[in-house]
């Protein structure tokens, strides 16, 4: 019986010497459990830096661009005031001188208006001539007439010369001048010819446009020349 009861207690030992056994693997197994997790969570917090540094790294390259752009755009816009202070200048310039300009030739034109105004030029009637002063003693009959038609109708330089006749003329001839087309009556006489001569020629022939004609030779056949013209 003793040993019937030391069998069944050596049966009964067994199976604890089985279970001590296997324990350690068990821990074992935690163990290792216990050493893939601490690996696990570095991995996951080196990403974690990781993307930080991304993020801050892409924030960094956006502040730059920035400041690039903003430096791009600051150079632009002194650029554009160098060029606008440039055409400024220039506008401004040119307004200036034509004020400068204006200015000078307003100032000579005033100049010479002053001067102008302070010697007046002599009139006609103050230039000397060489006729003679009129005198009441003039004898019209010592003067030689020639009367020459150019007005184109016929019979005008005989109406002249008797007009003539009867303000005192005596010697006057007739004749045709070299054109037809005179519209002014024109008196050309030598210089020895009293302007009275030419006044009185003047009053006599109401009807027609006198004017002086050139003065004649002194070696002249004719003291006083009219060529007709057409009637007013």
């Amino acid at each position: 019986m003793a040993a019937s009861t030391d069998e069944s207690e050596t049966k009964t030992e067994a199976p604890a010497a089985e279970v001590k056994e296997e324990t350690p693997k068990t821990s074992v197994v935690v163990e290792e459990k216990s050493e893939v997790t601490p690996s696990a969570s570095s991995t996951s917090i080196e990403e974690v830096v990781d993307t930080d540094k991304s993020s801050d790294s892409s924030s960094d390259d956006t502040e730059s661009d920035k400041s690039e752009d903003e430096e791009e755009t600051g150079e632009e816009e002194k650029s554009t005031s160098k060029a606008k202070t440039v055409i400024l200048s220039f506008l401004g310039g040119l307004v200036i001188g034509g004020l400068i300009t204006g200015g000078i030739f307003y100032f000579n034109q005033s100049t010479k208006d002053d001067l102008a105004e302070a010697s007046p030029t002599p009139s006609a009637s103050e230039t000397p001539t060489a006729t003679e002063e009129p005198t009441d003693e003039t004898d019209l009959s010592e003067f030689a007439v020639q009367v020459l038609n150019g007005s184109g109708t016929s019979g005008e330089a005989g109406a002249v010369g008797i007009l003539l006749e009867a303000e005192g003329f005596e010697e006057t001839e007739v004749g045709n001048a070299s054109s037809s087309d005179y519209e002014d009556t024109e008196v050309a006489t030598k210089e020895d010819v009293s302007s009275d001569v030419f006044d009185t020629i003047e009053d006599a022939l109401e009807d027609y446009s006198v004017v002086e004609g050139d003065a004649l030779e002194d070696d002249d056949d004719y003291d006083i020349i009219v060529t007709v013209g057409q009637k007013n």
